[in-house]
């Protein structure tokens, strides 16, 4: 993983974990699940209408010779939707609804950009990070280049699902569905429940476990 990457995961994770204590400059580490990338108008978006029944993500095999960075890109699911990170935030918000109000937007002193949280059926079910824009007051004209997922924010249940999908992953996959839909190895550095994979894949990496789920570029 980058140094970049790196340094990503621990902004937006660590934001995550100070998510409602009001607005914020600096950020450090949490554990959280994200998938995250290593390339790198205050008004607020009407929020976005979840699908009533999130489309049914069934997995595709492994592919021979083990994923690249084309085809993971063709399993990762928002709602239901197919992204491919960098996204233009507008193309996300369009999917799922992101918060942009300032209570729950965070600006990193270091220059790699914000995170805010993410809402779907209303719940807050865990933060991007944005990047790529010229001022706070276009944040919303920048890309998206990590997103996590994290059950701690999410009611889960049938009729709450959480949004993110990799291939069949949710949040609440066993060990065995990773290993079976994703073949990733076990992290060495896993978060103590013995649950916890890691990826790099072409600009991709990818961290999950059976509570977090983090991807970006």
């Amino acid at each position: 993983m980058n140094k970049k990457i790196i340094a990503l995961v621990s902004i937006l994770t660590l934001a995550i974990s100070m998510t409602g204590c009001g607005n914020v400059s600096e950020t450090n580490d949490s554990n959280s699940s994200i998938v995250q990338s290593s390339e790198t108008s205050e008004t607020k978006k009407e929020t976005t209408e979840p699908a009533p029944n999130m489309l049914k993500v069934e997995p595709v095999p492994v592919p021979e010779g083990g994923w690249t960075e084309e085809t993971i890109s063709e399993v990762i699911y928002v709602n239901g939707y197919n992204i491919k990170l960098p996204c233009d935030f507008e193309e996300l918000s369009n999917k799922i609804n992101i918060v942009t109000d300032k209570d729950h937007l965070y600006f990193f002193q270091n220059g790699q950009g914000a995170s805010t949280e993410i809402e779907y059926n209303g719940t807050e079910v865990g933060s991007v990070l944005i990047d790529d824009f010229s001022d706070k007051e276009n944040f919303n004209l920048g890309k998206i280049y990590a997103i996590l997922c994290n059950s701690d924010y999410n009611e889960l249940g049938e009729n709450n699902p959480a949004p993110i999908n990799i291939n069949g992953i949710e949040l609440g996959s066993t060990a065995k569905d990773v290993e079976n839909n994703l073949s990733f190895d076990k992290d060495e550095n896993d978060f103590g429940d013995g649950c916890s994979y890691s990826k790099e894949i072409g600009h991709y990496s990818i961290k999950i476990n059976c509570k977090k789920i983090l991807f970006g570029i």
